[in-house]
């Protein structure tokens, strides 16, 4: 059923597709900081693939893709400022994928919320950027980043 589902329904394989992906994206940087000693870093990028995985399931198994979208684009923008908090700049880089993916996971305003948030979050904050200028250079390559997701899920919509 599921795997006929993956041909037919639109957000039923993008829902996939994103979580498999950054499971295999994300589970190895989960073992290395682990094995470097980062146990906390470790723990949260293990409980994002954990989320991962249970959204999968759960979707796979019948479950609402909308909610399930809903909760991973969460989960996402959480983890994101908290590895970037944890770990600089190199945590704060993977809020550009999460930016993209929230344009193809749920509705434009709640994408358009949730990728500000993480935006907004990481910049205030500002534990992620060595300096002023780095905290700008996000900034305005984050937004940028937005607005051309935003954009291309309108045309596509």
């Amino acid at each position: 059923m599921s795997f006929q589902r993956l041909r037919t329904d639109y957000a039923f394989a993008i829902f996939v597709l994103f979580c498999v992906v950054a499971m295999l994206g994300i589970g190895p940087f989960a073992i290395y900081r682990f094995a470097q000693g980062a146990t906390v870093a470790g723990v949260v990028d293990a409980l994002i693939v954990f989320s991962l995985a249970a959204g999968l399931v759960h979707v796979w198994r019948g479950g609402d893709v909308a909610r399930a979208s809903l909760l991973i684009v969460a989960v996402t923008t959480v983890g994101c400022v908290v590895i970037g908090r944890l770990i600089g700049l190199p945590g704060a880089l993977w809020s550009f994928p999460a930016i993209l993916a929230n344009f193809l996971l749920v509705r434009r305003s709640h994408a358009l919320l949730a990728s500000a948030a993480v935006i907004l979050c990481l910049v205030l904050e500002g534990s992620a950027f060595g300096s002023a200028a780095e905290r700008l250079m996000y900034l305005a390559a984050a937004a940028v980043t937005c607005l051309f997701a935003y954009v291309f899920a309108h045309q596509t919509h």
